[in-house]
């Protein structure tokens, strides 16, 4: 589960109506394994992450939005290492 949210206005997800100030939680697990997303999505294929494509409403390890890891960015910085 990521970080609970709560709704600052009245909306409609997934067909479901959602009033205001209501907390929503988003369940990562089930949408990182979501076959609608992903093929294949039970079998490991770092392939998948290559294309440049962008993936951000699919794959949330750190959360989204505000509430995000603020060391997030982190993740796609790779370690380099500069000669002396």
């Amino acid at each position: 589960m990521l970080v609970p949210h709560v709704s600052s206005d009245d909306c409609t997800i997934g067909g479901f109506d959602i009033p205001r100030d209501t907390m929503v939680l988003i369940n990562a697990w089930a949408v990182h394994r979501d076959p609608e997303l992903w093929s294949d999505p039970e079998s490991f294929k770092p392939e998948r992450f290559e294309s440049g494509e962008d993936i951000s409403y699919k794959l949330m390890p750190f959360g989204l939005g505000r509430r995000a890891c603020p060391e997030a960015h982190v993740k796609s910085n790779p370690i380099q290492s500069n000669p002396i």
